[in-house]
């Protein structure tokens, strides 16, 4: 039984686990982007991140 539910977790669940974490990271990034509070530099390093996602 236990090796059952071990084989069960593909590799394709663990992937859609990381698109929907990356989909929340740039969600998060583009919403900082619109935040006033940030420095140009850092406004640069968020849009440069989203270029590699």
């Amino acid at each position: 039984d236990h090796d059952d539910i071990n084989s069960s977790s593909t590799g394709s669940e663990i992937e859609s686990d990381d698109e929907i974490e990356l989909i929340k990271l740039i969600f998060f990034i583009k919403k900082k982007l619109q935040d006033e509070i940030l420095l140009p530099e850092q406004k640069w390093r968020l849009g440069a991140v989203l270029q590699y996602c």
